[in-house]
């Protein structure tokens, strides 16, 4: 009897493994049928944008909803998340080495992220010199990496960029710049926070005002595409893929901080995976036992929360570095032709 019941227990486990793989399988078929129809999507341009999307929308639709069904993922509809245990010990590993560098980055991330109005909110809980570095670090990106960003990405070649930079700075050189001026200020005061709001209504503004006085603008802009180029910021055009590339960077490293600070107050991290749109990614997450950081003080929740932002801030400054390091390379390769550069046509 007790042979049986064995022989009939190890029957189901190999049937579930034999589902299992199957289940895969088919997931992974289905993802390189969609990465081959988003394909089809950017070089089909007889399609035009509107049918471009179109494709590529409804074919993300109707896969992540059958890829969510089949792996029988959390989520809804063609949003869903796939969590594993696989990186919880690398992330271990990596929360094991430089204690001082965590415990001081998160605090310099909040500093950097709300500017002056952190010092009321982190008093006695940050040193002066923390509060001082992040203030100064503010400072140099607003003054030294935001404007020669600018021109470090005229050499990406990215479409309809070079006229808008252009643009602005034609319209700065004919006298004061109050509207960088009155950025840096906010951004001094309110942090990156204040800078991002701030630039937004700034751009939704502008966005609108073009709409309405010029109705067929956005239209034609959209209309001369390039293949695997979308609109991600209004007038300006940003190649899709490279898009992704930098946000999945972006959030592997965000996520990575904020179980690395988790487990530096001891607190369990259940899984780390991805948010998935169709079959791209658009999120991560790394999750921790909630119960464990409720426990916690405010400021060692404050530290956990604020890492993934705080990590960003340090790979803005690495990767704008590698950026100039790479074009000092490359300046005595590039043809500079003489003549006049047309920003607009009227």
């Amino acid at each position: 009897m007790v042979n049986r019941k064995l022989g009939a227990k190890r029957h189901l486990h190999a049937a579930a493994k034999h589902d299992n793989k199957s289940r895969d399988y088919a997931i992974a078929a289905l993802v390189v049928l969609e990465f081959i129809v988003i394909y089809i999507s950017y070089i089909a341009t007889a399609l035009g944008i509107v049918g471009q999307w179109a494709l590529a929308l409804l074919s993300l639709f109707a896969v992540g909803t059958i890829i969510k069904r089949i792996g029988k993922f959390p989520g809804w509809n063609f949003f869903y998340m796939v969590g594993s245990k696989h990186g919880i010990k690398t992330i271990d590993n990596i929360s094991k080495k430089n204690d001082g560098f965590w415990s001081t980055m998160p605090l310099w991330g909040m500093v950097m992220g709300f500017g002056i109005v952190t010092y009321p909110l982190l008093k006695g809980k940050v040193s002066k010199k923390v509060y001082a570095f992040g203030l100064v670090s503010l400072a140099l990106i607003l003054l030294f990496v935001l404007p020669y960003l600018s021109i470090a990405l005229q050499f990406l070649h990215i479409p309809n960029l070079n006229s808008a930079i252009a643009n602005g700075a034609v319209a700065h050189s004919a006298g004061i710049d109050y509207e960088g001026i009155a950025f840096d200020i906010t951004s001094i005061i309110f942090g990156f926070a204040g800078f991002v709001i701030v630039a937004i209504l700034y751009s939704a503004a502008n966005f609108i005002a073009i709409a309405l006085t010029h109705p067929a603008a956005p239209i034609a802009a959209l209309g001369g595409q390039v293949p695997g180029v979308y609109p991600v910021i209004p007038g300006l055009d940003m190649p899709l893929v490279a898009g992704i590339c930098a946000l999945a960077i972006l959030l592997i490293v965000h996520e990575f901080s904020h179980g690395v600070l988790a487990r530096k107050a001891k607190v369990k991290l259940k899984s780390v995976g991805l948010l998935l749109v169709g079959v791209i990614p658009m999120g991560a997450f790394v999750e921790p036992d909630e119960k464990e950081v409720e426990k916690l003080d405010k400021l060692a929740q404050t530290k956990i929360f604020a890492a993934g932002i705080s990590a960003n801030f340090i790979l803005i400054v690495v990767f704008f570095a590698l950026m100039l390091f790479t074009i000092v390379f490359l300046l005595p390769l590039i043809e500079v032709n003489e003549g006049v550069y047309v920003t607009s046509t009227v």
